[in-house]
C-alpha cells in the first residue's frame, strides 16, 4: 500500500422499516472496520446512523455519528450502542449527505 491517507464514512438507516436488519447491519460493520483496518494500516474511518425527522423528539436524535478516527474500538462501540427509531417520517438523507460535507471535511 501507499502511504497515502485514507477516509471512509458509512452511513446506516434506524428507522422502523429497518429494525429488522439492524443486528445484520451491525455485525457487517464490525467486520467491515475489522477488514479496512488489517489492509490498509492507518485508514479513519467515521460513522453516521439516522432516524427520519419525526425522531428528534421521541429518540433524541435524527442524525449520530463519530468522527474519523482510527480506533477500531471506538467505531464498534458506536455502531452497537445505536438504538433503532420509529420512523414513519420524511427520509432525512439529504440531511445526512449536506452533514457529512460539513462537519467532517
Amino acid at each position: 500500500m501507499s502511504s497515502e491517507m485514507y477516509e471512509i464514512v458509512f452511513s446506516f438507516d434506524t428507522t422502523g422499516s429497518m429494525y429488522h436488519c439492524l443486528t445484520e447491519v451491525r455485525r457487517r460493520l464490525r467486520a467491515m472496520i475489522q477488514l479496512l483496518k488489517s489492509k490498509i494500516p492507518g485508514i479513519k474511518i467515521a460513522i453516521f446512523c439516522h432516524g427520519d425527522y419525526c425522531d428528534k423528539k421521541k429518540y433524541g436524535y435524527v442524525t449520530r455519528h463519530v468522527d474519523f478516527t482510527s480506533d477500531a474500538d471506538k467505531l464498534c462501540s458506536f455502531v452497537e450502542s445505536v438504538q433503532g427509531t420509529g420512523g414513519h417520517g420524511k427520509a432525512v438523507y439529504e440531511l445526512v449527505m449536506r452533514e457529512v460535507q460539513e462537519k467532517l471535511m
